[in-house]
């Protein structure tokens, strides 16, 4: 039973490394010319585990930046859903 498992297992590989050939078509020579915004990258800092005692108040983002690549410093607004409570272990 463990060989056929097997045998099944590795036909399949098979069959998904086969159906993911690359196929190159030749399309005819045209210019375009397109305005696409820029991508970036967005850089976080500030970011690290902590362990608190239990009761003692804490500001999660303390220290928290984010920049990205094109704007440079980013402004994030958060607004406290009162989900996180230092008053019970494990938050």
């Amino acid at each position: 039973m463990k060989k056929l498992f097997g045998f099944i297992a590795i036909l399949a590989l098979v069959i998904l490394l086969a159906a993911c050939e690359t196929i190159t078509t030749t399309a005819p020579a045209t210019t375009t010319t397109t305005t696409e915004a820029p991508i970036g990258v967005i850089t976080w800092a500030g970011l690290a585990d902590a362990q608190i005692v239990r009761g003692d108040t804490v500001d999660l983002l303390e220290g928290v930046t984010a920049t990205d690549s094109i704007d440079g410093a980013l402004t994030v607004t958060v607004s406290d859903d009162d989900a996180f409570t230092s008053a019970l272990a494990g938050g």
